[in-house]
Parts: structure tokens; sequence; C-alpha cells
């Protein structure tokens, strides 16, 4: 009688064989598939774009001294020397004062406000749907409304853009 291994049946072994078997397939499978790298690709330029390229920039500016007046002229390394201007600078302790405290107070106070309305809309047993649309209107109508500004700027008859 043979065993469950032998007859691909369940066991280990038998799931070690299988995935050594189709593991060379899934690789090549990756590496004709460049259809799928080119569908991400634009999304993937935009993302470094938009968002990895100004936090480096960032960096880069914080430990130099750029100056937006005269953004041509060359960066030379300053090391912490903007830092240290800016702890010196009573605007900008004030300004960083205004960040602890909006930090300390305001932030906490939104997200317990916030989780007292969640459980306060999920103990109503009647009109627990209406809560939960009013509560969820503002996330969705900004989308709705910029959808209907767009579709009567360009529409086919008396619009604003195709006239």
């Amino acid at each position: 009688m043979a065993s469950q291994s032998d007859t691909g049946g369940g066991g280990l072994f038998a799931a070690v064989r299988r995935y050594r078997q189709t593991s060379g397939q899934q690789v090549s499978y990756r590496k004709n598939n460049l259809l799928g790298y080119v569908f991400i690709a634009p999304a993937m330029a935009l993302y470094l774009t938009f968002n990895v390229w100004p936090i480096f920039r960032g960096f880069a500016m914080a430990f130099t001294d750029y100056r937006f007046v005269y953004p041509d002229t060359r960066w030379e390394f300053n090391g912490l020397s903007n830092f240290i201007k800016m702890v010196g600078d009573r605007r900008a302790m004030d300004a960083v004062g205004i960040s602890l405290k909006y930090l300390a107070f305001v932030a906490p106070a939104m997200i317990l406000i916030a989780l007292l309305l969640a459980v306060m809309i999920s103990k109503v047993k009647r009109g627990a749907g209406f809560y939960r649309w009013v509560v969820y209107l503002p996330a969705v109508l900004p989308v709705a409304v910029i959808f209907l500004m767009f579709g009567e700027m360009y529409g086919f008859q008396f619009s604003l853009i195709n006239t």
C-alpha cells in the first residue's frame, strides 16, 4: 500500500515537492509579465515625484544653506546650524509651542469625540443607518459635488467650456 505522499496526497513532503515543481514556473511567469510593470509605472512615477522626492529635497534643504529667493545658487552643507538658528528664533519656538499645544489638546479631543460618536452610533438600534449616513456624508459629498460641477462645465449643450 502506498503512502499519501507517494500518491500525490497530503503530507509535508508532498507539499514541498509540489512547491518546488511550481516555483520555477512562477519565477519565469514573473520575469515575463512586463505588462504589470507597464501599468504600475505611471502610478509609481507620480508617487516618487510627489511623495518621495519632496522628502529627500526637504532633508537636503534642512542641512544646507538653501535660499528660496535665489534657488539657482550652489548649496553648501552647513550641518546643524539651521536647527541651532531655529532654536534661537522666538517665532520658530512660538510655532513649535502652538503645534505642541495642538498635539496635546486638539488631536486627542478629536479622537475622543470620534470614538464617542462611533460608540453611540453602534448602540443605536432604530435609525442607525441614517446616523451612519449623516456621519459619512461629509466624506462623500465633496467628491459628488466636484463630479457634478465638471459634468456641467463639460456638458454637451450650454456648458461653460464646450460652447
